[in-house]
């Protein structure tokens, strides 16, 4: 299951569970409507921490994806996980898309402040692991 968010920034794409090829096709079909209407660059955030590891043709769809939204002028993406599978599956179609400059990967399961963290790299370019810890969360 997947959901797609227009945001300030550009757009949050969240997905858990198993995803099979044809919902991972639908969902590329459906980014690439809403990028096709953004006006110069944006960034996303995917947060995948309740996402299942994907059979390979999955994966080449994904890879395919962030390919296009690289073309699409796709400036930043925090990719939010939680799984070493699924975190080693997003980086392998990172570099097969050439998207691993743009990319950063965020572990939810070591990270509670993974949201403030992803927030600042695509909206302020702060990387994940330079990002301050307010008080509260000290």
């Amino acid at each position: 299951m997947y959901t797609v968010e227009e945001t300030s920034y550009g757009f949050r794409v969240t997905s858990s569970g198993v995803v099979d090829k044809v919902e991972a096709e639908q969902l590329r079909s459906e980014l690439m409507q809403l990028m096709a209407l953004q006006s110069g660059s944006f960034s996303l955030i995917a947060d995948l921490r309740a996402m299942i590891p994907s059979k390979p043709e999955v994966v080449d769809v994904i890879a395919n994806m962030q390919a296009v939204c690289k073309l699409m002028s796709l400036k930043r993406a925090a990719v939010v996980v939680s799984s070493p599978e699924v975190t080693a599956q997003m980086k392998h179609s990172a570099f097969r898309a050439g998207t691993g400059n743009i990319d950063r990967f965020i572990d939810a399961s070591q990270n509670e402040n993974w949201e403030t963290q992803a927030l600042a790299w695509v909206q302020d370019g702060v990387e994940p692991e330079k990002t301050p810890v307010s008080e509260s969360q000290k």
